[in-house]
């Protein structure tokens, strides 16, 4: 009786059929090449040195490293004034760092996806820089 029980189950249970890789990949929207990685260095601190010394000639790096010497030099600026102010406003130079984070993070992935998309807040800064 259980023996039946176990075939019927088996019956009503449906294999699944097997399916090709390609179905299940996905396409990613980022890009890796020499192009978009030396514009997401851009958002890396002083490895903004890195782009703007040898991709001078790149428009879209260029681009990039703009908006990256900028949350650069705000980066800076934080630091200085936290050595100024001996770490008593430590909590605000910890958020404006934060939120440089975010920045970054979010012109590293616009860098990835070959797109020329201002950072929020220090994009319109950046663009008034010529190199």
């Amino acid at each position: 009786m259980e023996n039946n029980q176990n075939n019927e189950q088996n019956q009503n249970t449906v294999t699944p059929t097997p399916q090709t890789t390609e179905q299940f990949k996905k396409e990613s929207d980022y890009i890796f090449d020499e192009t978009t990685i030396m514009a997401s260095i851009s958002y890396l601190g002083p490895l903004v040195l890195v782009p703007l010394l040898t991709k001078r000639e790149n428009q879209f790096v260029m681009f990039h490293v703009k908006q990256g010497l900028v949350l650069f030099g705000i980066w800076i600026a934080s630091l200085f004034i936290l050595m100024i102010t001996l770490g008593i406003l430590a909590p605000i130079t910890g958020l404006i760092n934060f939120g440089l984070l975010i920045l970054s993070i979010i012109g590293i992935l616009n860098a990835l996806k070959m797109k020329e998309v201002e950072v929020p807040i220090t994009g319109k800064l950046a663009s008034k820089i010529s190199l």
